[in-house]
């Protein structure tokens, strides 16, 4: 599933490419996912400007003219893709924009699992409340106590597990929090309670480095990530850990192990991540 630095990578290339145009026509081939039902979905859309694009978490956030919003989450294989007139969508697409300018914006969604949504303003800030997502760890504000802070309403918890809820940290997700751990050589098993405040600052430092250069490299495309124009990311050649299970660990050497919390394969290094 894409994560923080995959999601801020599509919301900077649609800022730059679609901010500013208007839609002047939608087709859907696929949208039980999508609220209103297709109709209204629809009507709503046509003749609407986007003025922005921006991110929440890893939600995409389309602002929209007539106080409206639409929010759109990749889950596990949605993609936007940004084309001319002339291509015609294949059959992943399922949601087509006809732009100002000759531009199209296709929505792509291999297994279907993701969904746009179209509210009012005032119902999309509720809708972002009742989500309940974390500080964003890209801001300045997201500081070492504010993380701390975070940290300890779950402080029985273990560390892996914590900082994968989006209300502890928005944004993170398996491929960062395994790399992040790793460079902070806190084992993933960890219980909060029992991290120092200089672990804690350690691992916030790596946390906010690692989806900085991540988004610099247009994110992380292991396994089938592809940004607006096609292409992938190339953060992946940078992974230390994230898929290395069974190899030496390039810092001492130990065969990194694969372990499940929760449904996710976690690796790590069994001697030097404690």
């Amino acid at each position: 599933m894409p994560e923080l630095p995959e999601v801020e990578t599509v919301v900077r290339q649609l800022n730059s490419a679609i901010a500013n145009l208007k839609i002047n026509d939608v087709q859907v081939y696929f949208g039980i996912r999508n609220q209103p039902e297709q109709k209204s979905f629809i009507s709503t859309l046509v003749g609407k400007t986007i003025l922005k694009v921006e991110r929440r978490a890893k939600v995409i956030i389309f602002r929209l003219s007539d106080d409206m919003t639409m929010v759109a989450h990749l889950k596990m294989s949605g993609k936007f893709f940004i084309h001319l007139a002339e291509v015609k969508p294949d059959k992943h697409t399922h949601v087509v924009l006809r732009l100002d300018n000759d531009k199209q914006l296709f929505w792509h969604d291999v297994r279907k699992f993701g969904y746009l949504k179209i509210m009012t303003n005032l119902e999309v800030d509720d809708w972002f409340l009742n989500k309940n997502f974390g500080p964003e760890p890209l801001l300045d504000t997201f500081t070492p106590a504010v993380f701390k802070r975070q940290l300890l309403t779950r402080k029985n918890a273990k560390i892996k597990n914590t900082l994968l809820d989006q209300s502890v940290v928005a944004g993170v997700g398996n491929i960062y929090d395994i790399e992040a751990l790793w460079l902070a050589k806190i084992h993933p098993l960890r219980v909060i309670n029992t991290l120092t405040d200089s672990e804690i600052e350690l691992l916030h430092q790596h946390i906010v480095a690692i989806l900085h250069k991540s988004v610099a490299a247009n994110g992380t495309s292991s396994d089938d990530f592809l940004d607006t124009s096609k292409k992938r990311g190339t953060f992946q050649d940078e992974l230390k850990v994230y898929g290395k299970e069974n190899t030496p660990c390039p810092r001492c050497a130990t065969i990194f192990t694969k372990i499940k919390l929760n449904g996710r394969g976690t690796v790590f290094c069994p001697s030097c991540q404690i």
